[in-house]
């Protein structure tokens, strides 16, 4: 325990290298002191470093029960890029918001039912992975967003999946953000 290191993690040019045993048996001003953890920042840090070394799943549950506002703040990222994507249909941001909203319910529905009814979403068989599954819950959204964007804006296919694959980037890009942000917010604030 003396020698087994539970965290390498380095912030602004400072280490996180907290033992075991010091984790169990140290107080949180203890660790403070021995490691030199003076400003705020860092102090904060070693604190949820050993929180979450004590109740990890307690912690795994506070941060993903937070991603949730990842994907609240992708949507109005989202709702903000349509409005200057269709800014000829002359739709307000509410509607661009309604019609995200809807098409994320009817996606998280579909994909509710397609892993209720799916077994295995990852199987291995001989050394084979297989993910079919797993790509479903990526295909059925895909094509819910396209077909909803071809009825609802009512624009040709070309346009349509044209402004879809710049969509899908932005979604993309915006929600892994947002996901990192949101998870570290959530990590600092269990």
């Amino acid at each position: 325990l003396q020698n087994d290191t539970v965290s390498h993690f380095t912030f602004n040019e400072k280490d996180f290298k907290l033992t075991s045993k010091d984790i169990v048996e140290l107080s949180i001003d203890s660790i403070y002191q021995k490691y030199g953890f003076t400003t705020f920042t860092h102090k904060l840090i070693a604190k949820q470093l050993v929180k979450s070394f004590k109740d990890p799943d307690g912690t795994i549950r506070y941060v993903l029960g937070n991603l949730i506002w990842a994907i609240l703040l992708t949507i109005l990222v989202l709702t903000a890029f349509f409005k200057l994507l269709y800014w000829r249909k002359k739709l307000t941001f509410v509607e661009h918001l309604i019609f995200l909203l809807n098409v994320h319910a009817l996606s998280f529905i579909v994909n509710s039912i397609l892993f209720y009814f799916t077994n295995n979403f990852v199987t291995i068989e001989n050394g084979d992975v297989e993910i079919v599954g797993v790509m479903s819950l990526f295909i059925a959204p895909s094509i819910i967003f396209i077909i909803s964007l071809y009825k609802y804006y009512q624009q040709s296919l070309v346009k349509t999946f044209v402004k879809s694959i710049l969509s899908f980037i932005v979604y993309i890009i915006t929600n892994l953000f947002f996901i990192f942000l949101t998870g570290f917010v959530s990590f600092l604030l269990f």
